[in-house]
């Protein structure tokens, strides 16, 4: 889902430390260390990984998987000029991939507060994680000494950063400058009644992790 993005290696080091400064704030949310725990070692059947999860203040929620791939087609995909197709692009991927795809049924979506976890493909053979909501995401894969940076490109609405973690699972981070988006969709023709529900689901983090067996 990600896109792979390189720049100059001096940018992508200004990048990465406007990223890094969320790091040290706050002790960790145990609700999301359970979530990247499981996220980079994802198990191989989906019942365990609801178990693990509700044993640490995840819950079921419908609609869960659907807004956190929402959430990831917007900040991976983002044209700045172009927010319409942009955010259509993303609702009808977020159906597609979980209506129309090799994907069954039993997919993981859960909540915990402000915070939306998808687990999907278990079952299939092909796992991978979208966490996205709030900047803890990001201060919890900071925190985890194994992040190396690999690649980062910045706008003025969206940051990505790409790295590896625990060796051998990509994570990849989006990271919306709020009130900028705002600001963005205000200056756009996206109807009103549009705007408010898109600026309710976008959060400000969202990682995507994959396994890097499961990218070959």
């Amino acid at each position: 889902m990600p896109q792979q993005f390189s720049i100059t290696s001096a940018a992508a080091c200004v990048c990465f430390m406007t990223l890094s400064g969320l790091a040290e704030s706050g002790p960790s949310n145990p609700a999301l260390v359970a979530a990247f725990d499981l996220c980079t070692d994802i198990p191989q059947d989906v019942e365990t990984a609801r178990s693990i999860l509700r044993g640490n203040g995840w819950q079921s929620a419908t609609d869960a998987a659907q807004s956190a791939l929402f959430n990831a087609f917007t900040v991976f995909q983002f044209k700045s000029d172009d927010l319409d197709f942009t955010f259509s692009n993303a609702g009808f991927m977020a159906v597609s991939v979980l209506g129309n795809s090799a994907l069954g049924r039993d997919q993981v979506g859960m909540r915990a507060e402000a915070d939306t976890l998808a687990v999907l493909g278990v079952p299939e053979g092909r796992p991978y994680c979208i966490l996205t909501g709030s900047d803890a995401l990001l201060e919890t894969l900071l925190k985890d000494q194994s992040f190396i940076e690999r690649t980062s490109v910045t706008s003025d609405v969206v940051t990505q950063v790409t790295g590896v973690v625990r060796n051998q699972v990509t994570a990849t981070v989006g990271k919306i400058e709020s009130r900028k988006l705002a600001e963005a969709i205000a200056a756009s023709e996206i109807p009103e009644d549009d705007a408010t529900e898109i600026m309710r689901i976008l959060n400000p983090v969202t990682i995507h992790f994959v396994s890097s067996e499961v990218e070959k």
